[in-house]
């Protein structure tokens, strides 16, 4: 089953610092007799049914800390293609999400769309869901969507700009 493997590959690596557990590949007879599958207990094939197997096993924290690391978080939701791990109510993720609709409409709006950046934006976040939105490869190959591309790389740089400012002035302080 290619989502099996899938699993397998992303929990190997998610679970690469888990240092007491030894997780390898199995195939066909290599588990006769030796493993017994319970109902319920097999991550289905629908995406509704893996995103709920995954939320559960991350609930327990096999996944890692899934929920609070921004790099663990999007390489988990890339692979998978499935949604629901973000901090539950995270007003910063929330009104980034906001702008990113909001620049992702310049291409009807004929101009570029930059939202300012304000001294209360949490940077690290609103960074991390710029980039989620430009892993969308579509945006790259569709004329379409070339403003938007433009809007988003301005915002995200005028927030890394931001948090390189934030640096400088923590250093000479």
């Amino acid at each position: 089953d290619v989502n099996l493997v899938k699993a397998l590959r992303v929990f190997k690596k998610m679970t690469q610092y888990i240092t007491d557990v030894d997780i390898q590949d199995f195939v066909g007879e290599d588990l006769s007799g030796f493993v017994k599958i319970e109902p319920y207990s097999t991550i289905g094939k629908s995406r509704l049914a893996m995103q709920d197997k995954y939320q559960q096993l991350a609930g327990i924290g096999v996944l890692g800390d899934i929920v609070n690391d921004p790099e663990l978080n999007t390489e988990f939701k890339r692979k998978l293609d499935i949604i629901g791990f973000d901090a539950p109510r995270n007003r910063q993720v929330e009104f980034q999400r906001h702008e990113n609709q909001m620049m992702m409409q310049a291409d009807k709006m004929q101009q570029p769309i930059n939202p300012p950046v304000m001294e209360w934006h949490d940077g690290p976040i609103h960074i991390r869901e710029v980039e989620n939105l430009l892993l969308d490869a579509t945006l790259y190959d569709n004329p379409d969507k070339q403003l938007a591309l433009q809007s988003l790389i301005a915002h995200r740089d005028s927030h890394m700009q931001k948090e390189e400012d934030i640096k400088i002035i923590q250093e000479a302080g």
